[in-house]
């Protein structure tokens, strides 16, 4: 009886069956659960990477204006030198003008230092999926280099039995001489 490796193993068949990536949806592969959770990793911080962004634009704004402000006030400052009182309110006017420049150029300097840590937030998140992905990818390969390995070795079992069962029938012809039947 020749040997049949299609019976004895599904995977000669479907070299896929096994393979929790790509075979039964049903099973939970916890590397797929690993990159569901990377992948919402990226998404987390890419959204507070656009929080960041836009805190950091509104402080960066807010520079402005005052700055704005200043020269407006230093515009009409300079049109009513002659006023002596006029002079002393711009100055009053410019001391909290800088101390609320000074407080908005501490929140930038902090908006900003928090939009550097969420850029490196968002690359370690993109490094630790992509990482996982390729690791998927890896273990998927190698699944499939033993499924045909195992597939190979399969077909050698078959050769080899069809080379004996050849190698018999040989042999008897050789013994029993040709034309000469039993």
């Amino acid at each position: 009886m020749a040997h049949n490796p299609m019976a004895r193993n599904p995977m000669a068949r479907n070299p896929m069956a096994g393979d929790p990536i790509a075979g039964d949806p049903s099973r939970r592969d916890p590397l797929r659960v690993v990159l569901t959770i990377r992948q919402r990793a990226v998404d987390q911080s890419r959204q507070a990477l656009v929080i960041c962004l836009n805190a950091e634009t509104a402080a960066m704004e807010a520079v402005r204006t005052i700055d704005q402000a200043v020269r407006q006030e230093r515009t009409v400052a300079d049109q009513t030198m002659a006023q002596q009182h006029g002079m002393e309110l711009f100055t009053a006017w410019l001391n909290q003008a800088w101390t609320r420049r000074e407080a908005a150029v501490a929140a930038l300097a902090a908006a900003e230092a928090r939009s550097t840590q969420a850029r490196a937030d968002l690359a370690a998140a993109r490094s630790a999926a992509e990482a996982t992905e390729q690791l998927i990818e890896d273990r998927r390969t190698a699944q499939r280099a033993a499924a045909e390995a195992r597939q190979a070795h399969d077909l050698d079992d078959v050769a080899r039995a069809q080379h004996r069962a050849r190698g018999l029938e040989q042999s008897r012809w050789e013994a029993g001489g040709a034309g000469n039947d039993r």
